[in-house]
């Protein structure tokens, strides 16, 4: 292939020990201070590592911390109701790992004296571990060879392993090449973290940052002008948008709220009350309610839905008879409830 610039260019060698001390040198230097990197608890870190799956890190900061604080070791998680739980993990998203990792941490009590597993299988059998995130917990906190193939960590495979006219790696190869470039002895924990940190702030999907990049020297998508193609785009979902409208309704000094039933992905969690449209809204709360002001809204995206939110302030007498799922919450205590997203942001921003 002749570049750009008019040169042949040759596939650079990808030599795991080249490529390794490049790596772990930049990562020495450059990696960000988090918390999660201040511990060898494979319990902390395995907290960790299920909040940071599929949500940014500056998401997770705010609630890495306090969770410990209340759930301080997978004894303490297991003991707790699911409720509780949910209630930590309010707002974060995916609710499903929290459960995952109530029931995991139950386990981890039963089965290993509370002691998160050593090996990768009794790891991978945990509820809510694949296999990347078992690696990332076992090379991390005991420093064993596993490797972690997450999606920034893929990304960054990807274009290293890239050849003009050569599809995507599949699966299979891509796990044969992040163990190749596993550390053999030592080393296994710096190893994954500066993996993860390369495709999370430099290897960027969009727009990767190759000028700082501590191995494009070894890098085929650099060479070969392929950052943008490799990998190959996802061809997005169509966006579905939906309408929903939900009540801050009070009732002296509580506030009514709604326990969210089904098999969906927020059963177990409580909110304000919603409904499809404002009629129906006031339909489900009952004749004794009165919706007297329209707040700003919000709208946010749940994968390839948009969901407009329309927000009514309203009241309801206290002798009223709540109907269906509704029920009455203190004040005081609202924010102690698991509360979904939405309504959590809502009613921070409408606390008055």
């Amino acid at each position: 292939m002749v570049p750009r610039h008019g040169r042949p260019v040759h596939p650079p060698a990808l030599d795991p020990a080249t490529f390794r001390r490049a790596l772990h040198a930049w990562y020495r230097k450059s990696h960000r201070l988090l918390p999660w990197r201040e511990t060898r608890d494979p319990y902390a870190i395995w907290v960790s590592e299920v909040m940071l799956q599929q949500t940014r890190v500056e998401s997770v900061m705010g609630y890495y911390s306090e969770f410990l604080e209340r759930f301080p070791d997978a004894g303490a998680l297991a003991a707790a109701d699911e409720p509780a739980v949910l209630a930590a993990w309010s707002g974060l998203g995916y609710y499903r790992r929290a459960r995952f990792l109530r029931s995991a941490a139950r386990v981890v009590v039963r089965e290993h004296r509370g002691r998160f597993p050593r090996e990768l299988e009794q790891a991978m059998a945990l509820p809510g571990i694949g296999r990347s995130t078992a690696g990332a917990i076992l090379s991390i906190a005991y420093g064993l060879a596993h490797p972690v193939l997450d999606g920034n960590v893929a990304r960054v495979l990807q274009r290293l392993a890239a050849r003009p006219g050569v599809p995507d790696m599949a699966p299979a190869q891509l796990w044969e090449l992040a163990t190749r470039l596993m550390p053999p002895r030592s080393g296994a924990a710096l190893h994954t973290q500066a993996m993860m940190e390369l495709g999370a702030t430099t290897c960027l999907p969009d727009s990767p940052a190759c000028p700082r990049c501590p191995v494009k020297k070894l890098c085929g998508a650099h060479a070969f002008h392929l950052t943008a193609d490799v990998p190959a785009p996802r061809k997005r979902p169509r966006q579905v948008r939906e309408e929903e409208c939900v009540g801050i309704i009070s009732v002296r000094d509580g506030l009514v709220l709604e326990r969210r039933a089904g098999p969906g992905a927020l059963h177990g969690m409580v909110g304000l009350p919603r409904a499809a449209s404002r009629e129906e809204l006031q339909s489900s709360l009952g004749t004794a309610a009165r919706l007297v002001e329209q707040l700003p809204g919000l709208t946010h995206f749940i994968m390839n839905r948009r969901i407009a939110t329309e927000v009514w302030r309203g009241t309801i007498a206290s002798r009223s008879r709540l109907r269906g799922e509704l029920f009455v919450v203190a004040r005081k205590e609202v924010f102690g409830q698991p509360l979904d997203g939405t309504s959590r942001k809502l009613l921070k921003r409408h606390a008055s």
